[in-house]
């Protein structure tokens, strides 16, 4: 298993939630490295976020993670709604 972690965090799409979305491609071509081809529709995919989205309004932190859903749907890679998420904190 590979994990990156990467900046900004999805938070500061507060004000441009489609950008959120967009930012997720660094993280994407990571996983496009690692994974070969054809294994990709069987290689799932999971965003967890952190504090940052859970310090935001709730339909704001939606937004951005809706945009991040559609992404993630349109990658290749194996992928759910609810395999985005905000998980909690301790």
């Amino acid at each position: 298993m590979a994990s990156m972690k990467a900046t900004p965090g999805l938070s500061s799409f507060a004000a441009d939630p489609r950008g959120a979305g967009l930012s997720l491609a660094p993280l994407l071509e990571f996983a496009r490295r690692r994974v070969p081809r054809e294994s990709w529709g069987e290689t799932e995919v999971r965003l967890m976020a952190t504090a940052g989205l859970r310090l935001l309004d709730s339909a704001v932190a939606e937004s951005i993670l809706q945009s991040c859903r559609e992404v993630l749907r349109g990658s290749g890679f194996q992928f759910q709604d609810e395999w985005a998420t905000v998980i909690s904190g301790m």
